[in-house]
């Protein structure tokens, strides 16, 4: 995967931004190798991104009984 910088104007665009790489990484890694390993950060700043995660379109994208956290 090639670096890349990308901005955003606000929380809400960079989580949801962000969910979709998630759920597009996850399939595919599913797909290929038949699990998905993601690693969580604590802490506020990630938590908007979770509950994205955690509704639909993206809870019904990835899926979980085939990811590993």
């Amino acid at each position: 995967m090639k670096p890349e910088i990308r901005s955003y104007s606000s929380l809400r665009e960079l989580s949801l931004a962000a969910a979709e790489f998630i759920a597009e990484l996850a399939e595919a890694r599913i797909k290929e190798r038949g699990i998905f390993t993601f690693v969580l950060s604590g802490g506020t700043t990630p938590r908007l991104l979770y509950e994205e995660l955690a509704q639909e379109p993206y809870a019904g994208r990835v899926d979980w009984q085939h990811t590993h956290l």
